[in-house]
């Protein structure tokens, strides 16, 4: 029962984390594409098929069947709602393709004393890869493969990003493990 208890926690720990990743993710993407796409002072990229970039029209056509499943009114979402019903896989493959609006996300910068590199397009979506497959796998709860990433390298993709987009991870963590049993944090904003 120990090791069996101990898993589960694992499993709820990450699971949140993952949760998190997402959802940070995800709202960093669409607040940046909104301003970049939008009349001034609206959120209307999504819904004015003139502001509509061509690349984002695939995901879109994808989240509307989703959102009438929901007997929802896309007219009636905003961005972030719409960007709600946009799969994990999808938005990595948002970022890949609006990769000149996001990349500069990804530059080489300085936290707390330590370095962190530069993440070029072609590394950020092997880091989103597997996090992508490691978050399928605990969804699924599934125990991570031989063939995936250690648990350690996913949370610290995980944090890498995170910190590349502004978001402080340890906040949100400390209120999930407090003692960093599970998730252990190298870059803390």
């Amino acid at each position: 029962m120990k090791i069996y208890n101990k898993r589960i926690k694992e499993h709820q720990v990450m699971f949140l984390l993952f949760n998190i990743f997402e959802t940070a993710i995800r709202s960093k993407a669409v607040t940046i594409l909104s301003e970049k796409y939008s009349s001034s002072n609206e959120d209307d990229w999504l819904h004015n098929q003139e502001k509509t970039p061509s690349k984002i029209k695939r995901p879109l056509e994808e989240a509307i069947k989703k959102i009438k499943q929901d007997s929802e009114n896309i007219n009636n979402l905003d961005s972030f709602s719409i960007f709600d019903y946009i799969m994990l896989g999808q938005l990595k493959a948002i970022y890949y393709d609006f990769w000149s609006d996001l990349s500069y996300l990804f530059d080489e910068k300085e936290i707390n004393g330590r370095k962190l590199p530069k993440i070029g397009k072609r590394k950020f979506k092997e880091m989103f890869d597997d996090i992508r497959k490691a978050r399928n796998d605990n969804a699924h709860h599934k125990p991570l493969h031989s063939r995936r990433k250690r648990r350690y390298e996913v949370i610290e993709f995980i944090e890498i990003i995170l910190v590349h987009i502004g978001f402080n991870l340890n906040d949100a963590i400390n209120n999930i493990d407090p003692f960093h049993r599970i998730i252990v944090l190298k870059y803390q904003l």
